[in-house]
């Protein structure tokens, strides 16, 4: 779970920093700056698998297997690692 972030707030010109400081930068009015803590960001809900209506197991022969052009990229060492 992500921790509360705190940031500092001008009362005076509503700047908003994330470290305290004794003077604005922006209206440069003196001790002015008040913290405020930020809620932290919501997780967004677990992804679904696909929208397939056929989510049932099946062997590997059952997988098509086609052959797919590789694109070269003219590294050598690149193209070994990714599978030519």
């Amino acid at each position: 779970m992500a921790r509360a972030r705190t940031r500092f707030v001008c009362h005076q010109c509503g700047a908003v920093t994330v470290k305290w400081q004794g003077r604005c930068t922006e209206c440069g009015e003196w001790n002015s700056l008040v913290e405020e803590v930020e809620a932290p960001p919501r997780q967004a809900p677990a992804r679904t698998a696909a929208a397939s209506s056929d989510n049932s197991a099946c062997s590997l022969e059952e997988i098509g297997t086609e052959a797919t052009t590789r694109f070269a990229s003219a590294v050598g060492e690149f193209d070994r690692v990714t599978g030519g």
